[in-house]
């Protein structure tokens, strides 16, 4: 609550001046929430997008990757990609276990954590699951600051909108009307007034009185919005509509350009930490399939060349589609 105090003519001013006036439209999640649980559900997409790209996994091994919300304990709702996430969000240190008999994957604490960590200080590795450590990963320090004026752009925008539908009366000789009127009339008077105009019903007022709506000026906020998604953006090395979920291309656009910095930005975390993780905990060899239809198109066109060729050998093909493929970039 802060107070202001009115400025009423030349009479003197009281303790009944002060009006304490509440946050106007205040957001409905808190800034720390808000960049919180945005970074997490950031990269959520981006691993949730490594599992599309990647081929390996073996039987029941990615129903743990989900979050399944059938359990009494809400801990054990997580999947693997939700407590990666939460690691990486976090900047701590994690140890995650497998169960392979009961295909049950999660979060391990207390014993389970300290058996896991023994295991990678004496071998680096572990039977009983994977642990990871984001400790120094910096670039959820940058993007949590990125989306700090995220949230700031985004508290203007909330405070525009509601500007926007606030009534404004602007009643004629105010000051000297309150200054020569010692009682609450006019303030009465002036409710009557905005609560008919938000009914829709028709009001009698002087005629050098306003009522209007604010001007509002969206721009500004709006470039801010995607300035800082841009940002966010060149962090992860993946394109703004993948921060936005926003597509601008138009019918003459193939989406190319984007596609293509989705798929390295991708990789990169794929390579970097949804690999190494899902292979230590699921003791597996994933491998990385391209996404890009239009390279794939491309050198597909290059197979019946290469099989009617005799300097090209079996062998050689085979190498040659598995790149075509993506499995050997």
């Amino acid at each position: 609550m802060a107070g202001i105090f009115s400025f009423w003519g030349n009479r003197k001013q009281t303790l009944n001046d002060v009006i304490l006036l509440p946050e106007i439209f205040p957001f409905g999640l808190c800034r720390q929430d808000f960049v919180h649980f945005k970074l997490i559900s950031i990269y959520e997409n981006l691993l949730t997008q490594c599992h599309n790209r990647s081929r390996g996994f073996k039987d029941n091994q990615k129903k743990t990757l989900w979050n399944n919300y059938e359990a009494v304990n809400s801990y054990n709702t997580r999947g693997v990609i939700r407590l990666i996430s939460i690691s990486m969000s976090e900047q701590r240190t994690m140890a995650i276990s497998y169960d392979k008999s009961t295909n049950v994957a999660q979060e391990a604490l207390g014993e389970k954590f300290a058996e896991i960590l023994n295991d990678y200080r004496k071998m680096t590795r572990s039977d009983k699951g994977v642990y990871i450590n984001f400790e120094r990963y910096y670039k959820s320090s940058i993007i949590a600051e990125y989306l700090n004026l995220l949230y700031s752009a985004l508290l203007s925008a909330n405070a525009q909108l509601g500007l926007s539908r606030a009534v404004q009366f602007k009643a004629d000789k105010l000051r000297e009307t309150q200054a020569n009127n010692s009682n609450d009339e006019w303030k009465s008077q002036a409710k009557q007034v905005v609560d008919s105009v938000l009914a829709g019903r028709a009001v009698l007022i002087s005629k050098d009185d306003e009522l209007k709506l604010p001007d509002v000026n969206v721009e500004p906020v709006q470039n801010a919005i995607e300035f800082y998604s841009q940002l966010i953006a060149g962090e992860l090395g993946v394109s703004t509509g993948f921060v936005t979920g926003i597509i601008k291309n138009g019918m003459n656009s193939t989406g190319e350009a984007e596609m293509m910095a989705d798929e390295n930005g991708i990789k990169v975390f794929f390579y970097s930490v949804f690999k190494p993780i899902c292979d230590s905990l699921y003791k597996i060899n994933l491998e990385f399939i391209t996404d890009n239809y239009r390279k794939t198109a491309e050198l597909a066109k290059v197979i019946p060349y290469l099989e009617s060729s005799e300097v090209v050998s079996d062998e050689q093909l085979e190498k040659f589609v598995k790149y075509m493929l993506g499995e050997n970039d």
